[in-house]
């Protein structure tokens, strides 16, 4: 299976969460740039030998105070998962929906 049709549902899943206020697309963003930045996050979050633990920990760190709580228990979740290796391709995925929603949204109006 893919990366990309394993990161589809869970940009679904979030878009579905994301409100007019559009704080989730923010987050997004924001964890997206980090991980095109730092790729010692990426290869951090990616490791396997790494535990969950350290990886939530590191999350809540970096990223804690820069995204909303609704966006650090997505990520959270991700690492229960088993899915944050793939974090990147969900961002990108959800930018992607995120975008496509709000433009078609626009037009309506």
């Amino acid at each position: 299976m893919s990366v990309t049709k394993i990161a589809e549902p869970y940009a679904e899943a979030l878009l579905e969460l994301s409100d007019s206020s559009k704080k989730l697309t923010t987050d997004m963003n924001v964890v997206s740039q980090f991980l095109a930045t730092s790729s010692d996050l990426k290869n951090f979050l990616g490791n396997p030998l790494i535990t969950r633990v350290a990886k939530k920990k590191v999350i809540k760190d970096v990223l804690g105070e820069q995204i909303s709580s609704q966006t650090l228990t997505f990520l959270m979740l991700l690492v229960d998962r088993n899915r944050i290796a793939i974090l990147d391709v969900i961002a990108k995925r959800f930018l992607e929906l995120s975008c496509l929603l709000y433009t078609s949204d626009a037009a309506d109006e």
